[in-house]
């Protein structure tokens, strides 16, 4: 079956038609370096919904793939930063019984942020070490995202406390 493609150029549009090609960007089961043949059961039982198939792609969706926009690291960790205070907000509003009721006990939960924070890079050295296949997921999303979440939770309940010590000043 051919396909129609169009190339839009500054002045005109030009029609091709051409068979669409695939390539394999997915290719489940399979470990890198491995010499297992595909298919067959060690595929099935590494990845049940693959069975030992490919995902194919069209090759021109690769131009689509390929020059998707990139997320910068300072942008990423901002956008993460943001998500956490947003998570630390929702909390403080959704849970509002929960966590200290005194402005020593809301010093204590911010000294230990505080602490988690400060240690968060032997925890993001330790994670590496383990060695694990998606370390950078782990984290973002394990170790930095609660830690922060934290961190923007226990400075609500401090200024929720220190709030609550001014109106009993009145």
């Amino acid at each position: 079956m051919a396909s129609t493609i169009t190339k839009m150029t500054m002045s005109t549009a030009v029609t091709t038609a051409t068979p669409p090609r695939t390539v394999c960007l997915f290719d489940y089961g399979r470990r890198p370096g491995s010499r297992q043949a595909w298919g067959g059961a060690e595929d099935a039982r590494l990845n049940p919904w693959s069975a030992g198939k490919t995902v194919p792609i069209d090759v021109r969706m690769l131009r689509y793939l390929l020059g998707m926009p990139s997320l910068s690291v300072e942008c990423f960790v901002a956008l993460l930063l943001v998500g956490s205070a947003l998570l630390a907000a929702w909390f403080l509003v959704r849970f509002q019984g929960v966590g200290p009721r005194t402005l020593v006990g809301a010093l204590v939960a911010s000294a230990a942020a505080w602490i988690l924070v400060s240690a968060l890079p032997s925890f993001v050295d330790g994670v590496s070490a383990a060695g694990l296949p998606d370390e950078r997921l782990v984290i973002a999303f394990g170790l930095t995202l609660p830690v922060y979440t934290f961190f923007f939770l226990a400075a609500g309940w401090f200024l929720k406390n220190l709030l609550g010590l001014m109106q009993g000043l009145r």
